[in-house]
């Protein structure tokens, strides 16, 4: 069987083989959740359960955080969780309707997504796999 580690590369081989395959395929949400599934198939970032295949749900804000415990630096605070499904549903028709340069359209895209933050984890690997997409 596959190492642990093997199905995580599998994985991000299968999301960035169906972006580049398929880059004429509309952009749907259903389609990210099968890119999130896909890098995270037992459910966990490192010791953390975390919500796969669905925009991130909770109370707690999503923030970018540095600095040791009880120092910590705040970078970046994303849209709260219920903003998600809105922020995602616009992003989603930007992308399947602008009619811009493939290197604009991979660009805004890249940066529109890691700003809405909307997974609890993957956030950068989707957001570079979009932004391939676009430019394939």
């Amino acid at each position: 069987g596959l190492l642990v580690e093997d199905h995580y590369v599998e994985g991000l081989v299968d999301v960035m083989l169906d972006a580049v395959r398929n880059c004429q395929e509309p952009l749907t949400d259903e389609r990210l959740f099968d890119w999130h599934a896909a890098l995270f198939p037992f459910g966990r970032s490192g010791m953390h359960r975390i919500t796969v295949a669905d925009w991130r749900k909770g109370e707690e804000p999503m923030q970018v955080v540095s600095g040791a415990f009880g120092h910590e630096k705040v970078h970046y605070e994303a849209p709260p969780s219920d903003a998600v499904p809105d922020e995602m549903e616009r992003l989603i028709e930007w992308c399947n309707t602008a009619d811009q340069s493939p290197f604009i359209m991979a660009a805004v895209a890249h940066l529109w997504f890691v700003t809405v933050h909307p997974f609890d984890d993957g956030n950068g690997r989707i957001s570079r796999t979009l932004a391939d997409m676009l430019l394939a």
